[in-house]
């Protein structure tokens, strides 16, 4: 049927994958493994979105009132009072 095209490198093009990824504590990126042969030359560019990610427990730490359990057991109690209270 049809003739499979070369690909985009074949053709000595530009092929781009965009990937998205997080700065580590130490500066660092990873890109995931690409679908790429062994020995192919790549450049990179980093863009920054100037979106910073946060850990969950700053949010929490600066929200209005802080964190209302400090423990699971305390979360487990206050669950179950809920529950019970839907029998009423």
């Amino acid at each position: 049927m049809g003739a499979t095209l070369p690909s985009l490198e074949d053709q000595g093009m530009l092929a781009a994958r965009k990937i998205e990824t997080t700065v580590r504590p130490d500066g660092s990126i990873v890109i995931p493994r690409l679908d790429l042969p062994v020995g192919t030359v790549v450049e990179v560019i980093v863009l920054s979105t100037g979106r910073r990610t946060r850990p969950a427990l700053d949010i929490l730490n600066e929200s209005p009132g802080q964190r209302r359990f400090k423990t699971a057991e305390e979360v487990d109690a206050h669950i179950q009072r809920e529950r019970d209270s839907w029998a009423d």
